[in-house]
C-alpha cells in the first residue's frame, strides 16, 4: 500500500511540474492562446484594441479627443503648452511631445 501512495504522489508531481512548465513556456512566449485546446468559452465582454481619433490631423485651432472601447482621452494643456491625443499603432493612445500656442492655450486647444 505505501508503494501506491508513493506512485500517486510522484504522479501528482510530475503533472504539477508539466504544468507550470507549460505556463512558463506559454508566458515567456508571450502568448496565452491555447490552440487545439478544449475551452468552455461564456460571454465575457471583451475590451477592443482599436483607437478613434476625432481630430486625426492634430489641428491645434480644435480640441480633440481619442476614443479607445468606451473610455474617452481628450488633448489638454499645461499652461500655454498643448498636448493632443492621437492613435498609435496596435490601438494604444500616444500623447504629442506638446507645442506652445502662441495666444495661450485653453480647453484643449490653441486660441
Amino acid at each position: 500500500m505505501p508503494e501506491q501512495k508513493n506512485q500517486e504522489l510522484a504522479s501528482i508531481v510530475i503533472i504539477s511540474i508539466v504544468a507550470v512548465a507549460a505556463l512558463v513556456v506559454l508566458a515567456f512566449n508571450n502568448s496565452l492562446e491555447l490552440q487545439g485546446a478544449a475551452v468552455n468559452i461564456q460571454h465575457v465582454d471583451t475590451v477592443e484594441k482599436f483607437c478613434v481619433d476625432d481630430d486625426p490631423l492634430n489641428n491645434y485651432n480644435q480640441p480633440g479627443m481619442v476614443q479607445q472601447s468606451s473610455v474617452q482621452y481628450f488633448d489638454y494643456c499645461v499652461g500655454n503648452t498643448l498636448f493632443q491625443r492621437y492613435c498609435r499603432t496596435g490601438g494604444r493612445i500616444g500623447v504629442t511631445s506638446g507645442y506652445q500656442c502662441p495666444n495661450g492655450c485653453s480647453e484643449g486647444m490653441c486660441r
